[in-house]
């Protein structure tokens, strides 16, 4: 024998055991990176569509909004999944995963009804958007690579 054996939970580095506030600010600012390229996409489809009013265009930011809520929370609470205090790869792919999938099921969660006769109200159905993979996987394409130059941008300085 020689010395004592280690576990992987002894060899943890001090990059790894990263404090909640700091996990919390990572998770937010990859978020926040979701967040603007979901509401450049949005104002996208605005300008593609004659929706005009107040209600459709706070409806198509309410998917984002929850999403990027969420996820902030997530990779805060969560201790495995932000482990470093900047963004780093794999989260530049994990985040914006996270994020599409948050924001689908809040478009879910928001539209499904009672009953199948009725449907969601009028000033709502702009938020279908988020749910149709033609909007979501582009939205998570854009994300991936904004947050992608963001690391790389980084890790030449």
């Amino acid at each position: 024998m020689s010395g004592p054996k280690t576990f992987p939970a002894d060899s943890i580095s001090k990059e790894e055991n990263v404090k909640f506030g700091d996990r919390l600010s990572v998770a937010a600012e990859g978020a926040t990176y979701c967040f603007v390229v979901s509401v450049l996409w949005a104002f996208f489809q605005l300008s593609i569509t004659s929706m005009d009013g107040l209600l459709p265009k706070l409806a198509l930011l309410s998917a984002p909004l929850i999403a990027t809520g969420v996820i902030t929370l997530i990779g805060g609470a969560v201790p495995g999944l932000v482990q470093g205090f900047t963004l780093k790869p794999p989260l530049n792919l994990t985040i914006p995963f996270l994020w599409v999938l948050v924001a689908y099921l809040s478009v879910v969660l928001m539209t499904t009804q009672e009953s199948t006769t009725t449907q969601a109200p009028e000033g709502l159905r702009v938020v279908f958007a988020w749910a149709h993979p033609g909007n979501f996987l582009p939205v998570m394409g854009l994300q991936i690579t904004l947050i992608s130059i963001v690391v790389a941008m980084r890790r030449t300085k």
